[in-house]
């Protein structure tokens, strides 16, 4: 009841705040009508005044600046204004800049009772009528009656106060131009942010990590200023207004780390003392914005801001009188930002007329700065260029002098050389010799075709070894089992430790070792040929009671086909075997650990698979050195999946000719890079 009553005296007394108040007259125009000081206003000191005693104040002020400015405030500023249309028409009202925090405004509905519309960066109203880049809203006006509106605005930052009232067409063209206007601007200093990331990938100076982080603050707060801020996620609007100064400081700091690099700027020099200090300073100030002094951090903040555009133009007229590459565009790049600041804080003290571009004029000097820094960039990319071809040739008349001293010299030592190649050539001569004829002796132990295909007859071997003798090597037996006494047909893929020399000694090892199993009794199966080598090997080099304990030993694949049952029976230490069956691919595993020859490595018994084969079964014995291979466009592994791939490709075709097209892939796939392991592949048909 009591409110009811303060609302009756409240709309009796408004025609007495009418009187006391000017009236303004809101005619139909092309461009709408700048209201900026027709209205009065009110600093509420206390934030605490509600909008019906707002409505009853009468401490009211009248602006004096053609642009009100009540600079950087904790109070609240409400405005209120009466104004009478000469027609109906569709009203608007905009209110910039557009980077207010909080707006509300009050304007009379029909019924007598008050509309209020929220607006502002973290504030929009989900009724808005128009989403643009200012702060706009609809006016409930009637032709020949006068309304009064009240808003007020809250802020951190400076408050500047621009109104313009007129039909909504009056706004489009102004809104439109400037529209394409800040996307041609925010779309340039992308593209110099794009442009300079890379650039920054390529040559991983900082310079280009500096600068585009330079632009990107300083391109997101210009953003911010020219309204087009409402673009972005709630949460961002919300950091921005609870640490304001974080944009200002961030394009600060690493426009003054731009400057110093830029302009190599030494470290004992004062210009160098003076900007890491006010990048301390100016990184703490963050700390002071989050805290309850944000007044206190943006009036901070303002100085900052002139002690910044002194140091700028400081160190480029220094560089400048140094003759320092780029320092010219430096300081238009700078200046341009610079003027943009300045005219749009004298625009606000009407020293220049307010138009609708003033509000978006550091977007422009932060466009013609971007452009006018790259230009410096590349000025001195051009410098660095030209220095580069100086020390080139400087080089290469340097290497001119060392050639002619080398020559000489060489005149002394080609004999000396001659004499000491020959010597070499023939050593190198009879180690290969001796290599040569251990390759016969490892080819001599290699089983024959005539062997093989006693058990296969669709069948073939791809053996590269990658030097003269080989690591890895292949073995058959054609046998009989003393349990079943069947006929089986054993063959083997077999990886010695290393390759050439040393691998070949492992090979006959290996040989030697996997010949006693055909002449032992207990051995039945592939897995109990891997046991008897494991347990073997150590002994036959005398690995224990060593000082250092022999480590060597191979991975192996071995198979024992049983024709008659179209039985495969598998072993296999660290190697698989692979199985195509048309459109698949079996894999039968390996147990993970080695044939070795040290005693301190715990051996478990090998596991014995047996798997039933089909007609056409394609199987597959091999060591890794195909897989291992490096080459390919990117000088990559090759990889068993890409060999898995290869062996689908060739799947329907002989195997004889499975083998040439192995042997091309793999030749293909090496290039001109050198082959890194020794190379074998089995594939026998079913």
């Amino acid at each position: 009841m009591k409110k009811r009553i303060v609302l009756f005296w409240v709309f009796a007394l408004l025609p007495l705040f009418y009187k006391a108040q000017d009236v303004y007259t809101a005619k139909v125009t092309d461009k709408p009508r700048r209201f900026s000081n027709k209205f009065v206003y009110l600093q509420d000191e206390t934030n605490q005044l509600g909008f019906e005693k707002i409505l009853k104040s009468k401490d009211f002020k009248v602006p004096t600046e053609e642009v009100p400015n009540f600079n950087v405030t904790s109070a609240t500023i409400w405005g209120k204004i009466l104004i009478t249309p000469e027609d109906n028409a569709n009203w608007y009202l905009s209110l910039d800049p557009a980077s207010f925090n909080s707006v509300t405004f009050y304007q009379k509905k029909g019924n007598g009772g008050w509309e209020e519309l929220r607006s502002g960066t973290t504030n929009l109203d989900a009724n808005a009528p128009i989403v643009v880049n200012h702060i706009f809203i609809k006016l409930n006006l009637t032709k020949g009656d006068t309304t009064l509106f009240l808003f007020n605005v809250k802020d951190v930052s400076p408050i500047q106060v621009d109104i313009k009232i007129g039909p909504l067409d009056s706004f489009i063209t102004g809104f439109h131009s400037i529209g394409i206007y800040d996307g041609i601007c925010i779309g340039a200093l992308l593209l110099m942010i794009i442009y300079n990331f890379f650039l920054y990938v390529s040559n991983r100076d900082k310079v280009y990590l500096y600068y585009l982080l330079y632009i990107l603050f300083s391109l997101t707060f210009s953003i911010l200023m020219s309204g087009n801020i409402f673009y972005f996620p709630y949460a961002v609007k919300w950091f921005i207004r609870e640490v304001p100064v974080f944009l200002q400081i961030g394009f600060g700091v690493f426009g003054m780390l731009f400057t110093i690099r830029f302009l190599d700027i030494k470290p004992n020099t004062l210009v160098y003392k003076i900007i890491y200090v006010f990048n301390c300073v100016a990184i703490a100030e963050l700390g002071l914005s989050i805290s309850p002094f944000k007044k206190e951090a943006m009036i901070f903040l303002q100085i900052m801001g002139s002690i910044l555009t002194v140091m700028s133009l400081w160190a480029g007229f220094a560089a400048l009188k140094q003759g320092r590459a780029g320092a010219k565009y430096y300081l238009l790049g700078f200046g341009a930002y610079t003027i943009s600041l300045i005219f749009l804080i004298l625009s606000s003290q009407a020293v220049f007329p307010m138009t609708d571009f003033t509000w978006h004029l550091l977007l422009t000097g932060s466009g013609i700065e971007a452009v006018m820094l790259s230009f410096a960039l590349g000025d001195k990319m051009k410098i660095y260029q030209l220095e580069k071809v100086q020390a080139q040739e400087n080089a290469f008349k340097a290497l001119q002098e060392n050639e002619r001293i080398i020559k000489e010299q060489n005149v002394v030592l080609e004999t000396k050389v001659k004499e000491r190649t020959i010597e070499l050539a023939e050593k190198n001569k009879e180690i290969t010799d001796s290599i040569n004829y251990a390759r016969r002796i490892q080819d001599g132990i290699l089983p024959s075709e005539e062997e093989i295909k006693k058990s296969f007859t669709d069948y073939f071997i791809l053996y590269k070894p990658k030097d003269i003798v080989a690591g890895d090597f292949y073995w058959f037996l054609n046998t009989k089992t003393s349990v079943t006494n069947k006929n089986l047909g054993v063959i083997a893929a077999v990886d010695c430790t290393g390759h050439g020399v040393p691998g070949a000694f492992m090979s006959l090892i290996g040989h030697t070792l996997l010949n006693q199993t055909a002449k032992n009794p207990d051995v039945n199966s592939p897995a109990d040929v891997l046991n008897y080598l494991n347990r073997e090997l150590p002994h036959t080099l005398k690995s224990h009671g060593q000082e250092s304990s022999i480590k060597d030993g191979m991975d192996m694949s071995l198979c024992a086909f049983d024709r008659q049952e179209m039985k495969l029976h598998f072993s296999g230490a660290n190697n698989p075997v692979w199985i195509v069956r048309k459109n698949e691919l079996i894999e039968l595993k390996p147990d993970k650990q080695a044939i070795t020859a040290s005693d301190e490595m715990e051996k478990k018994p090998f596991t014995n698979h047996m798997f039933d084969l089909q007609k056409g079964d394609c199987i597959y014995l091999f060591t890794d050195g195909f897989a291992d291979q490096f080459g390919g466009p990117k000088g990559k592994k090759f990889k068993y999946k890409q060999l898995q791939e290869v062996l689908f490709s060739v799947n329907g075709l002989a195997m004889p000719e499975q083998k040439i097209n192995l042997d091309k892939k793999f030749v293909e796939w090496r290039g001109v890079l050198e082959q890194v392991d020794d190379v074998l592949i089995i594939g026998i048909k079913v």
